[in-house]
Order: structure tokens, then C-alpha cells, then sequence
């Protein structure tokens, strides 16, 4: 998954890990960092990664079943969304699923 900026990066990175095996990539984190990042995700370790456009630029990853730029509104509407579901799930009641109350 692309995103514009290191932010949106992290942020979407960090909503999503919370639920899914997710790294981000991005050019402030450090060389030795990038490359552990892209080794497991070539391994398996985790199956989503969220880059920067830039940061993704060249790369080669073999079997990547999904590739998803969102573009610049889509992908900023989907990050913050992903933010705030992740912010408010403790708050949210759980739905009604039968039996007596």
C-alpha cells in the first residue's frame, strides 16, 4: 500500500498492525531498518507494507498477489478512517447478536 508522505506511512502502518502484520518504509528509517523491513516482507514475516510512493520507487518484491495506490484523497481518507476505527473500537458497543438481554 503507497501513501504520500512518512506520516501517513507510520500512521496507517501503526492502525493497521494493530489487527494485521504490517510494516512501514519509508526514507527516515535507517538503511539497516529498510532492509530487515524488506526481508520479511519477501519471507512472510508480515504481508502487508506501507510505503511511501518515493520509498517504493524501484522496488522488487516477487508474489505480490495486491498492489494498491489509492491515490492522494483516497489514500488520506482511508488512512484517517483506519485511525479513527482503530481510536474508537474500545468505545463502540459491541453489536447485538440474539439471545435474551
Amino acid at each position: 500500500m503507497f501513501t504520500q508522505t512518512k506520516r501517513e506511512a507510520d500512521r496507517l502502518a501503526y492502525a493497521m498492525g494493530r489487527s494485521y502484520p504490517c510494516q512501514a518504509l519509508h526514507g527516515d528509517i535507517s538503511q539497516n531498518q529498510r532492509e530487515r523491513t524488506l526481508s520479511g516482507f519477501r519471507d512472510g514475516r508480515f504481508n502487508i507494507l506501507v510505503a511511501t510512493d518515493v520509498a517504493a520507487r524501484g522496488l522488487d518484491i516477487p508474489n505480490v498477489d495486491l498492489v494498491s495506490d489509492l491515490g492522494h484523497i483516497i489514500c488520506r481518507c482511508l488512512a484517517h478512517l483506519l485511525i479513527l476505527i482503530f481510536k474508537l473500537r474500545p468505545v463502540i458497543p459491541p453489536i447485538y447478536s440474539g439471545g435474551t438481554l
